[in-house]
C-alpha cells in the first residue's frame, strides 16, 4: 500500500495513493480510499504497527482499528477481514480460504436468523414485510408489495 515518501507534498501523495492499483483494489469505493489515503498521510512517520480491518456485512464498508475486538456499526457486528502489518495488506498464512468461507457462512446464517425474528415467519409476516419465496422480506425489496398487502398485514 502507498505510504508518504520523504519530501513528498500532501497533495502529491494523496493523488498517488488514490490512483494506486493496490489501494483501488483494496478500497473500490472512492470515499473509503480517500479516508485511507488521508489516514496514511496523517500517520506518516509513525511506526507502522498492526491494523485490524473489519467489514460491515450489510453495507460492505471497511473499518480500520488499532486493536482486535468486537465492533458494531448501526447495531450490526462488524466481521473481521484481515490484519495488516506495515505495508503488507495480505492475510496471515494461517487464514486459509476455507476458514474465511466458514466464518462468512456462519455470519450470514446468524444475520439471516436475526432477520427472520424481525420480519416474522410466512404466512404471518410482520407489518412492513411481505412473503416472497417462502420468506418475509421488507416491502421495499418486493415488487409484489401493494396496498392490499398492507391492508392484509394491518388486519393480522
Amino acid at each position: 500500500m502507498p505510504s508518504p515518501k520523504n519530501g513528498e507534498s500532501q497533495s502529491d501523495f494523496i493523488s498517488r495513493c488514490m490512483s494506486s492499483n493496490e489501494s483501488q483494489n483494496s478500497f473500490p469505493d472512492t470515499k473509503q480510499r480517500s479516508a485511507f489515503c488521508n489516514s496514511q498521510w496523517k500517520n506518516k512517520g509513525k511506526s507502522s504497527g498492526e491494523t485490524f480491518v473489519y467489514k460491515d456485512p450489510k453495507t460492505r464498508e471497511l473499518y480500520h482499528y488499532d486493536r482486535r475486538g468486537v465492533y458494531k456499526k448501526e447495531g450490526r457486528i462488524l466481521v473481521f477481514v484481515r490484519k495488516t502489518e506495515g505495508d503488507s495488506m495480505k492475510p496471515k498464512p494461517h487464514w486459509t480460504p476455507g476458514a474465511r468461507d466458514f466464518i462468512k457462512d456462519a455470519d450470514t446464517f446468524l444475520q439471516e436468523n436475526k432477520a427472520d425474528e424481525d420480519a416474522g415467519y410466512p404466512p404471518n409476516c410482520k407489518l412492513g414485510y411481505v412473503e416472497k419465496d417462502g420468506r418475509c422480506v421488507p416491502a421495499e425489496e418486493s415488487a409484489e408489495w401493494s396496498y392490499e398487502d398492507n391492508q392484509k398485514n394491518e388486519k393480522d
